[in-house]
């Protein structure tokens, strides 16, 4: 026989390319990557490996997809809560918890909900709901839902007519010389007047006991020199008031346009020291503005945590503010306080109008609006230092979907091209940001062009740590058409490779979220009713349930629909299909437990192989795949195919195996031979024609191109 070269070994973990690149040979990730990465994730060391299947919780009735937010309890319990309209269904690992009904938590807010949650307390926020508090109290082990309080939320002026009263000085003239005169100069926020001298009536300077001495017109010139400073303008007035002994008082009242401010003001007798002024601050200007937070102005639309303090954003009133808490305090937004820990409220300035969609805490603090991404250059947020925000990027974030780090970098979803009125229908591109030492700043770019085809519609994300040595680190992509999508970050291998994960029987997702213990919960749309998953990379069947089947292998009571497809790992063995009638499945045998569930067939298909010349140039013309080598790991069912032809079962079983046990699971290379067909731009193809453990290291094909 003679020898057939092949390509050399592919790690195939460079994820899903989009097709429009399928003849970009010139592509470092090309031959790493594949068309088709469906229910397959790549391993960093290298390969493949199916994605894990799900364990089914529950199933709830709402007419529009449920928001997810987790609560990790002081005991060490972890709560997974599905908000959905009139209630709250919490899960624990076990299945359904807890039922909170909840009358305000109408159909058309759930889409656009955000949530605070720490210790027993969940924080649900909308722009135009009045936030909820929900708290379990642990004598009762029940929960309680009241008002998220603000103690007082921020007074601003929001263009409305405000009752302003004066701000009013009284400056004391005091003198211990009846003889001297006066020449008194008067600072008002930091602008000085001219000194202003006692004359009688005709302008002649008299002394301050004098009997001709005009005080009138020394108050009326007084209240003149500060109208003339900057900013203040005509309408101070001055008048004296009766003598007290060796002194006079001059009243100086800020009235007119200037009602409703403070003003602060020094006054200083310039010719003499025989003669002193004291100013004393009577009557502080005040304009009686309204609070931020109000039924008639609405409310904050999301809450977190920063430096201590509960940053509340997304404002009904005012889209661009920043309300931020005490320290320590998180319903304290009264900013009034003058020390450091105060509360405080910042606005980013810009040409144009924006609306902070999230708020995220890392090496600095970053905004990501409607119109671009924000840091605030400030270490440390004090309530007497402004704060200074700096543009890291001209492309905004798409709102609930919070940005997540992977590996060291920040990862956020591009807010949708039509704006904020159209963001339901999700973002279209993913974004990084690293922080540049060198710049002093944030370098924005677009990381999703080589698999953009499976980042459109982007409506929620989610962060995974690895579980094992043997993950990447995730962030799942929820899309507004239900698919669901993972980008994994290989930081040594330069690599984020996509992949989608879908949900067995035309199931499509309609929410995820991570919980305190770094699990993936989903809602599985099916047939109509929404389902309540927990992810599990150590299964592979999906919406699974553990049954014991009768002596005869029949298993009854199964909550699944009549029709559904399911399998079965029983005592290890992989069985099935069985079609579910009446909730009632027959395996066919005596078994001690088992697995039962929906199955989803894992699917790779390789990047097409193309004749390429010394020069680098691509020959588009007729080929074939003829050989594949495949590694295994632990597999136990793989199907192979090229050149567009149906995938065959390969056979794993050997005679070395017991035959009353489940076969072991396969690791070694396996070698097919003579793959028929001849098609342009030929693909190999790797997947299952019936359920069972696979993995794939490393693969190369011998090709005729």
């Amino acid at each position: 026989m003679v020898a057939k070269p092949t390509t050399p070994f592919r790690s195939g973990n460079a994820g899903e390319i989009s097709s429009d690149a399928k003849n970009r040979v010139d592509i470092k990730q090309y031959y790493s990557g594949g068309l088709a990465y469906k229910n397959i994730e790549p391993v960093p060391q290298s390969g493949f490996r199916q994605m894990g299947g799900s364990w089914r919780k529950g199933q709830i009735a709402a007419t529009v997809a449920p928001r997810f937010v987790s609560l990790n309890l002081d005991n060490g319990t972890t709560l997974a809560c599905f908000v959905m309209e009139g209630q709250v269904a919490i899960y624990t690992e076990s299945g359904l918890a807890y039922v909170v009904p909840i009358a305000r938590l109408t159909p058309d807010l759930i889409p656009n909900l955000e949530f605070y949650a720490e210790g027993r307390t969940i924080g649900i926020f909308h722009a135009y709901m009045r936030p909820l508090r929900l708290f379990l109290d642990p004598a009762s082990n029940s929960w309680l839902v009241s008002d998220w309080t603000f103690a007082p939320p921020p007074k601003v002026d929001l263009g409305g007519n405000y009752p302003r009263s004066a701000d009013m000085w009284e400056i004391f003239i005091r003198w211990a010389d009846r003889d001297n005169t006066v020449a008194l100069s008067v600072t008002v926020n930091g602008e000085t007047t001219p000194s202003v001298r006692l004359t009688d009536s005709a302008g002649n300077l008299v002394s301050v006991a004098a009997d001709n001495a005009d005080w009138n017109k020394f108050a009326a010139d007084v209240a003149a020199a500060i109208q003339a400073l900057p900013n203040i303008g005509p309408t101070v007035t001055g008048f004296q008031s009766t003598e007290l002994g060796d002194s006079r008082r001059l009243i100086i009242t800020f009235g007119g346009d200037l009602l409703g401010e403070e003003y602060d003001l020094a006054a200083v007798v310039t010719n003499t020291s025989e003669v002193s002024a004291l100013p004393v601050h009577t009557s502080i200007g005040r304009t009686e503005l309204e609070y931020l937070f109000s039924d008639a102005r609405h409310w904050p639309g999301l809450a977190v945590l920063v430096q201590d303090r509960m940053a509340y954003a997304d404002i009904a009133a005012e889209g661009g503010a920043l309300a931020l808490s005490a320290v320590a305090e998180y319903f304290d937004l009264d900013t009034a306080g003058k020390s450091d820990s105060a509360a405080r409220l910042d606005r980013i300035r810009s040409q144009t109008s924006e609306r902070i969609n999230q708020v995220k805490e890392s090496r600095y603090i970053l905004l990501f609006t409607d119109r671009g991404v924000y840091f605030v250059t400030n270490r440390t947020i004090e309530r007497n230092t402004p704060l200074n925000f700096v543009l890291a990027s001209e492309v905004g974030g798409q709102p609930h979907c919070q940005a997540f780090d992977l590996e060291g970098v920040i990862y956020y979803v591009a807010i949708n091209q039509r704006g904020t009125s159209e963001a339901y229908a999700g973002g279209n591109q993913l974004l990084s940001l690293v922080y540049d030492d060198v710049s002093t700043s944030y370098n924005a770019d677009t990381v999703s062009l080589l698999a953009s085809h499976l980042t459109q519609g982007i409506i929620r994300t989610a962060r995974q740590k690895p579980l094992t040595d043997f993950d990447a680190s995730k962030g799942w992509l929820l899309r507004a058409d239900g698919r669901l999508v993972a980008a994994q970050m290989i930081k040594n291998q330069d690599i984020l490779g996509f992949c989608e994960w879908i949900a067995a029987s035309g199931g499509v997702v309609r929410e995820i979220g991570i919980d305190g213990r770094n699990r993936l919960w989903v809602a599985v749309q099916r047939n109509g009713v929404i389902g309540i998953e927990l992810y599990d990379p150590s299964i592979y069947l999906h919406d699974a349930m553990v049954a014991t089947p009768n002596l005869a292998g029949v298993i009854s009571g199964l909550p699944y629909e009549n029709g559904a497809v399911l399998y079965a790992v029983a005592d290890g063995f992989e069985i099935g299909p069985f079609t579910c009638q009446n909730g009632t499945i027959d395996l066919r045998d005596a078994y001690a437990s088992a697995i039962v569930g929906r199955w989803q067939r894992p699917y790779f298909e390789s990047m097409p192989y193309r004749a390429v010349t010394p020069g680098d140039e691509v020959i588009e013309r007729p080929g074939r795949i003829h050989t594949a080598n495949v590694s295994l790991v632990d597999t136990t069912s793989i199907a192979i195919g090229a050149n567009g032809q149906p995938p065959e079962e390969q056979p794993l079983l050997t005679v070395d195996d017991p035959a009353d046990r489940p076969m072991p699971g396969k690791s070694k290379t396996i070698t097919v031979t003579g793959l028929l067909g001849y098609v342009d731009g030929t693909t190999l193809v790797i997947t299952q024609n019936k359920p069972g453990r696979f993995r794939v290291s490393q693969f190369s094909v011998g090709t005729k191109l």
